[in-house]
């Protein structure tokens, strides 16, 4: 499938009324940052959004933060998020998703921009194989990458508990 991924820029409103729509009717996991994002979106770096074949409807997005990490690091793949309803073709998962596409996406848009390190994480409750796999498949998917699973978790917020820990891959820019 061919995902159509464009940056944030001009589909402002477009993203504001869908997060509204997701805060209000979603019901699943990840459900707890909808909130917040309605109202301070604009505090992550970049957005990059995947709309469907028709042009028309957003159906996944993620984001580049650069709050919280050591200076010249930031975090791509934040607040991903793959429409449920477009996670399943003809009753299937879809076997590539948007987030190679996203993740390509962004690190070409950070090239030139002074930093020097890319991560992505995942949440505590994943395994260290997960991340290993899917830096992989990153890697396999965008062909511009080079992300290393690390055998550490990192603290990705302020008040984190180290049970909050996640673990993270990283891409040297």
């Amino acid at each position: 499938m061919n995902f159509n991924v464009k940056p944030l820029d001009g589909y402002e409103s477009q993203f504001q009324d869908y997060l509204y729509y997701l805060d209000e009717n979603y019901k699943g996991r990840s459900k707890h940052w909808l909130t917040p994002l309605k109202t301070n979106f604009k505090k992550y770096l970049y957005w990059t959004l995947v709309f469907d074949e028709n042009d028309k409807n957003i159906i996944a997005f993620s984001c580049i933060q650069d709050h919280f990490f050591e200076p010249g690091t930031v975090r791509i793949l934040t607040r991903t998020w793959f429409d449920p309803d477009d996670r399943y073709n003809d009753g299937v998962l879809w076997r590539h998703t948007p987030v190679a596409p996203m993740a390509k996406h962004q690190i070409e848009w950070l090239q030139g921009k002074g930093f020097q390190k890319a991560i992505f994480t995942l949440e505590p409750d994943r395994n260290y194989s997960l991340i290993n796999f899917l830096a992989k498949k990153i890697n396999k998917r965008t062909g511009v990458t080079n992300f290393i699973a690390k055998k550490e978790k990192m603290k990705t917020f302020k008040d984190a508990k180290e049970e909050d820990y996640q673990w993270y891959a990283e891409h040297i820019l």
